[in-house]
């Protein structure tokens, strides 16, 4: 419910964004790209719920999603889109708690067509926002994935390739101890979509906010997630943007940054229109 009414406050009262310290009353508000109003989708990996169902279909149109996110994040790291279930042998928390109760149906419920067949059809205006797992399969299953992407051969796709692989998880580090061994991994996946799908862009996972302003302006960022963003920049011809995750919108990101980037800013966060608002000037 919080989810339902943060989103559709942002949505559908742009007119709160005049009388804010974004824009003078007497200026038109910029534009803001409708995709940023978006949910990250984990139905299937966490909420085994149908995506056939018409309480889903009525929630995403009510909504008016700018798009979804399948098939969530984290849990996109040990997920296969082929079968709609976790990888087998998974033993990271998602896996044992979730995984039994997606067994309880039928194998190949929770796959990306049928999301497209369902919940997903009422996003049209969108563009599909899918999220591959580059951790936990082999080379051949992750290029396996690309099959079911033939909706990407007639419109624009963003496609992610894995989520925030920058962490100091166990499971991340032990794969990919630097970007460079990521990088070579999904190469020949990112060569693939290119050839396949020319529409789609290819986005691989950053950082977050202050690393990536820190690099920005030619500062040495430091830790794993730093010196994973810089070999990250090394090889630009790979992707066509990053993923860049921070869970809360902090009153310095919009001092160090120009006010015309504030209503983006704004609303990638629910809580951005309360913080422009309140503390910012």
């Amino acid at each position: 419910m919080c989810l339902s009414v943060l989103l559709g406050f942002i949505v559908t009262c742009p007119v709160l964004l005049r009388g804010s310290h974004l824009f003078p009353s007497s200026q038109v508000p910029l534009p803001v790209n409708s995709n940023l109003f978006a949910v990250n989708d984990v139905l299937g990996p966490i909420f085994p719920i149908p995506y056939n169902s018409s309480v889903l279909e009525s929630i995403a149109c009510s909504l008016r999603l700018g798009g979804m996110r399948f098939p969530g994040g984290t849990v996109a790291n040990y997920w296969n889109i082929t079968s709609g279930r976790y990888v087998r042998g998974c033993n990271v928390s998602s896996c044992t708690t979730y995984g039994p109760r997606i067994d309880n149906f039928p194998l190949g419920t929770f796959t990306l067509s049928n999301f497209l067949q369902g919940m997903g059809k009422d996003l049209t205006a969108s563009v599909p926002l899918i999220d591959l797992n580059c951790l936990t399969l082999t080379e051949t299953e992750a290029l396996a994935q690309l099959d079911w992407l033939e909706i990407c051969k007639s419109r624009e796709c963003l496609i992610e390739l894995s989520n925030e692989l920058y962490l100091n998880s166990g499971d991340y580090v032990s794969r990919f101890p630097t970007a460079t061994q990521y990088l070579s991994f999904i190469e020949p996946v990112v060569k693939e979509i290119r050839a396949r799908y020319p529409m789609a862009k290819i986005s691989l996972p950053a950082s977050n906010i202050p690393t990536v302003l820190a690099l920005a302006k030619g500062q040495k960022p430091s830790g794993r997630s730093g010196s994973w963003l810089v070999d990250l920049a090394k090889r630009r011809d790979l992707f066509d943007g990053i993923t860049v995750h921070d869970y809360s919108l902090q009153d310095y990101y919009f001092k160090r940054l120009p006010k015309e980037v504030w209503p983006t800013l704004m609303a990638a966060f629910p809580e951005g229109v309360y913080q422009v608002r309140n503390n910012c000037s």
